[in-house]
């Protein structure tokens, strides 16, 4: 049963794609923060090619229902409160995803990473959460509205550049940079990272014409599966009502999205959120089910073990006693299904 929920505006919308169990971008997930920035609201949609929409051949569908997460059980030290928070997809092998919460104060980022586990089909074995002092990186501002991290293609490959986008804190300037992919260098223990960044250049925002709306929260770019490739840019108006979105096609020749749609198109984020699941419809954590997804059975043992021997994760965390332990087990041998 759905129940009312979300939030009178937010702070920001992010918007990745994800893995399944069959493709590495068969999912998208959303994200928005709510005007406290407690909490969390998300969803997936899901790949298909052989439907249209807003005249692009292939589109995320049979969208579920929206999600809450409540942002201090991520357990970042010392912050409850977050303005905005984003998932950035990196090309290792086996696929890695970083998620990134910025204060709200917008001095600091708090980051992690986690490795996709074909076994479970989902993100685990993350890192403990490290943290950015934003105004070390060099942009000129101390503080931000909004960072963005996006792989973008180059002639020679689908992810081999970042652009790392920080919003200014009047909403009117993004400050932007590119890093490139080093696959034999090693950073926060993973192997391969981008390196060899370029100087931060500036975006008057206004210049992109979304009309009657000259300064905004966050700016996004988001990798799409078409063939070309296709980049959405989205941005959040100052009052975190509305959302502008516009796509651009992957130009290999010029090595550069071009083809803009326009005019920009918008959306009600008031409106795209008013329905949430009921957690107890989804999710019977207390009962064993580790991944959420409505099931107890040996994918939920497997989460456990995992985080049973290396001692980090609290996906199996049955009993909310912030540890996973023979206890956990137990829960889950009692209610597994055959």
């Amino acid at each position: 049963m759905a129940q009312t929920c979300g939030s009178s505006s937010y702070r920001s919308f992010d918007q990745a794609a994800l893995p399944t169990a069959d493709s590495l971008t068969g999912r998208l997930k959303q994200t928005l923060v709510s005007e406290d920035g407690r909490t969390a609201y998300y969803r997936y949609g899901y790949w298909n090619q052989n439907t249209s929409l807003e005249g692009r051949q292939g589109v995320y569908t049979n969208w579920t229902a929206w999600s809450t997460l409540d942002l201090t059980t991520l357990q970042v030290p010392g912050v409850t409160e977050f303005r905005s928070f984003t998932h950035t997809m990196l090309p290792n092998n086996p696929a890695v995803i970083k998620q990134t919460l910025v204060s709200t104060d917008g001095r600091n980022a708090y980051y992690r990473y986690g490795t996709w586990d074909t076994k479970v089909s989902d993100f685990r074995s993350w890192t403990e959460w490290a943290t950015l002092n934003l105004g070390t990186l060099g942009a000129g501002p101390s503080s931000f509205q909004f960072m963005d991290q996006a792989a973008l293609p180059t002639k020679n490959s689908p992810t081999e550049r970042m652009k790392q986008t920080l919003v200014s804190e009047d909403g009117r300037t993004a400050y932007y940079r590119y890093g490139y992919w080093d696959t034999n260098t090693n950073l926060d223990g993973r192997q391969g990272v981008y390196t060899n960044w370029t100087s931060w250049s500036t975006m008057d925002l206004s210049t992109l014409q979304v009309p009657g709306v000259t300064t905004f929260r966050s700016f996004t770019h988001t990798m799409l599966p078409n063939n070309p490739a296709v980049i959405k840019q989205t941005l959040v108006t100052m009052d975190g009502k509305t959302a502008y979105y516009r796509y651009g096609t992957w130009d290999a020749a010029a090595g550069e999205f071009k083809t803009w749609t326009t005019p920009w198109a918008s959306m009600s984020l008031t409106e795209l959120v008013a329905t949430c699941a009921d957690p107890s419809d989804t999710c019977k954590k207390s009962s064993g089910d580790a991944n959420c997804d409505g099931a107890i059975n040996e994918s939920d043992y497997t989460i456990w073990k995992d985080e049973f021997i290396s001692g980090s994760g609290n996906s199996a965390d049955f009993n909310s006693d912030s540890k996973v332990d023979l206890v956990d087990f137990e829960i889950w041998r009692r209610n597994k299904k055959p």
